[in-house]
């Protein structure tokens, strides 16, 4: 009955108006949101402590950053992370298509970079040679390039790209219809808001995995099979990059690779592996 007093002295109960402003306040300041909370005490100190770390890496705080014990732990880390390392193939391409007028070219380092005319929607084919080997998941890196807008990796103006859909398959060179190879799960170093990399296996050819606002720089995505795959020598691998959203939100500069690591992979930022690569008393 006191939010009667919010218009006017609450004639039943000794409440005024001025009272329920008074109560109001107390609570005007509070906002309402969902709490967590850790009932192990000590899980809750771990917690608060991994807070207080992150305060400080925010800040940049160089005390942290430098101390003895921060070392020592990103020594440990990179310790265990070259012990999982992945080897990637690059599949070279021997044969490239599209359905709507784009060119593409190979470039010395086995990627693929696309130019002249921009069409709204594309649809880029790729071929390449790839096997004897037992397979467990495929790469897609996408490059900057001086020659796309922004430095692409894309080649719209704001140097992004929309990937509808990804197809992988795979079968003898010539072969009419190559097999499909499943997909079960797509990771990737970064994810547009709202344009995730799992859009590019969800069948809908309105939703698309992009990067924006990382125009500018390297990125890559993973899409493993939902099983190993035999491939016999000279097998030809076969990806088709769907790029359907229109705009000219077309890949700018792209590789294939394939691997055959036990899933599930874990993918780092682009430029924290660059930075990884580099010997410690080097950077």
């Amino acid at each position: 009955t006191v939010h009667c007093a919010r218009c006017h002295d609450h004639k039943f109960d000794p409440v005024s108006l001025e009272d329920y402003y008074a109560l109001q306040a107390v609570f005007a300041g509070v906002e309402r949101a969902n709490r967590t909370f850790d009932s192990d005490p000590a899980l809750h100190a771990r917690r608060q402590e991994l807070r207080r770390q992150w305060r400080r890496l925010e800040r940049r705080d160089p005390e942290f950053l430098f101390s003895p014990e921060a070392r020592a732990e990103v020594l440990r880390w990179e310790q265990s992370w070259r012990s999982k390392a992945i080897v990637w193939q690059s599949v070279r391409p021997e044969s490239l298509h599209c359905s709507d007028g784009t060119t593409l070219q190979e470039q010395p380092d086995g990627s693929v970079l696309a130019s002249g005319t921009r069409p709204e929607r594309d649809t880029y084919r790729f071929g390449g040679r790839v096997g004897p080997g037992r397979f467990t998941a495929l790469r897609l890196e996408v490059f900057p390039d001086e020659s796309l807008p922004q430095r692409g990796p894309g080649r719209a103006e704001n140097g992004n790209f929309h990937l509808s859909e990804i197809i992988v398959q795979a079968g003898p060179p010539g072969a009419e219809n190559p097999t499909r190879i499943p997909l079960a799960r797509a990771t990737a170093d970064f994810n547009q808001a709202d344009w995730g990399i799992a859009a590019a296996l969800d069948g809908n050819e309105k939703t698309a995995w992009g990067i924006h606002p990382q125009e500018g720089a390297a990125h890559q995505a993973v899409f493993e099979f939902r099983e190993p795959v035999e491939v016999p020598e000279g097998s030809v691998l076969t990806v088709t990059l769907q790029q359907r959203h229109g705009g000219g939100h077309l890949i700018g500069r792209f590789r294939i690779s394939v691997t055959p690591a036990p899933t599930p992979i874990v993918l780092l930022p682009t430029e924290l592996e660059s930075v990884v690569a580099i010997p410690a008393d080097q950077r």
